[in-house]
């Protein structure tokens, strides 16, 4: 039995046409129609991370993000001064403090930040990024910094000296601490966090405007870094002690923060 087969190399037909040869040229022109659509909202109370700063974009422009957060103590009902009288107590500082998660931009351009007390409740449920709450025109803490997400923060209290994650320190009015300490009989009665967000509501972390590229920085509000400190003496007493008013709710009760974004 014989088989007979023809074995032409097929791989060569047309090979002394590949280097043009012919001189041809493909020109193809595809119109295109490109735009940008502004979004009405999105929902940011269910965010992993909340976005504060500013920032400028050369093709898609400025983008200002606003913190709106309460405050959830982890008792309730709660007493600063315990056993001692709210006059025997000294303030002396109140600090606000914003753990860091990130960012994008320049962190070589200032912020200028406001911190305000917040007259509405921060909703339950979902918040939309065009959501806004009322609050007092007079801010707790105004104040420029240069952001530093990736450096650590070195606290030194007296002789102990403690190395932190990388988080925004702003001290805010004393006024603040003055309000908790002289409300004592009214929180010690509380039974529920709802009453607590009756006598305190929450912040609002603002920005405005700056010149330049800007940043925008990503805080974690469920870090134990983020948090109010009331950092207070009883009258002869050298001890400093320290009240602590996180910004999460611990138990996952519902979304305790939400961003504005314009």
């Amino acid at each position: 039995m014989f088989f007979t087969s023809c074995n032409k190399d097929l791989d060569k037909i047309g090979l002394d046409l590949i280097d043009n040869r012919l001189k041809i040229s493909v020109d193809t022109v595809l119109p295109l129609a490109a735009y940008t659509q502004l979004e009405d909202s999105l929902v940011t109370s269910q965010a992993e991370r909340a976005l504060l700063g500013y920032y400028s974009d050369p093709v898609f422009g400025a983008t200002k993000a606003s913190i709106f957060a309460e405050g959830i103590p982890r008792n309730i009902p709660f007493n600063i001064a315990d056993e001692n009288l709210s006059s025997a107590l000294t303030v002396d500082s109140v600090v606000l403090s914003l753990a860091y998660s990130g960012y994008f931009g320049d962190l070589n351009t200032e912020h200028n930040i406001k911190v305000y007390e917040l007259h509405d409740t921060v909703p339950a449920g979902r918040v939309f990024s065009n959501r806004v709450l009322t609050a007092s025109p007079q801010p707790m803490h105004e104040s420029s910094f240069l952001p530093l997400p990736n450096d650590t923060v070195v606290i030194i209290r007296g002789a102990d000296t403690t190395n932190y994650l990388p988080h925004l320190r702003l001290r805010l009015s004393e006024s603040v601490g003055r309000k908790f300490i002289d409300a004592q009989e009214q929180t010690s009665g509380f039974t529920s966090n709802d009453e607590f967000r009756g006598f305190f509501k929450g912040f609002h972390i603002t920005v405005e405007e700056t010149a330049g590229t800007g940043s925008m920085l990503y805080f974690n509000l469920a870090s134990g870094l983020s948090r109010m400190q009331i950092f207070y003496k009883v009258s002869n007493d050298t001890i400093q002690r320290t009240w602590e008013l996180p910004l999460y709710d611990p138990l996952a009760r519902r979304y305790t923060h939400f961003n504005n974004m314009g």
